[in-house]
């Protein structure tokens, strides 16, 4: 017996575990990439959560880089884990964009640079088509508040 064959043994079986709690919700995950801009500049450390119209606990986030660009991750709370992706779907968009995300409070204390138009799903007008082929998003093209935080 080759001393490698326990190794594989426990790797196989450690994979097939971890592909068995993957699909154990019978979700799929479609991954898709997109960009965010604000005035035409990339809204970097803008947040992005997709709120199911399908209802469900499972809302995709992901968080807008340097150059605009940004991927979701989904925490499938049946399973406990994370995958890169968002189920099919259909969703409303919420963005925050908070300078200093550590001086945001629970009351939404720091100003949002979007004047909070987008944070709440009764007023945020972005939506998005989640199917099975969607590869990228069309670009969110955002305008910034005029006046800090407009509640």
């Amino acid at each position: 017996m080759n001393h490698r064959s326990p190794f594989l043994l426990v790797f196989c079986l450690c994979a097939a575990a971890l592909a068995a709690a993957c699909e154990s919700s019978g979700v799929k995950y479609v991954i898709v990439k997109g960009t965010l801009f604000v005035d035409g500049k990339p809204a970097e450390g803008a947040k992005l959560t997709f709120l199911p119209k399908q209802g469900g606990e499972n809302m995709p986030s992901g968080k807008v880089e340097a150059d605009g660009g940004f991927k979701l991750w989904t925490f499938d709370t049946a399973t406990g884990v994370s995958h890169e992706g968002v189920p099919v779907g259909e969703y409303t968009v919420l963005v925050t964009w908070i300078p200093d995300p550590s001086a945001e409070t629970l009351e939404g204390g720091a100003a949002d640079k979007l004047g909070n138009r987008y944070r709440d799903p009764r007023t945020s007008e972005l939506k998005a088509e989640i199917r099975a082929d969607t590869v990228e998003l069309p670009a969110f093209q955002l305008t910034a508040a005029k006046n800090g935080n407009k509640r």
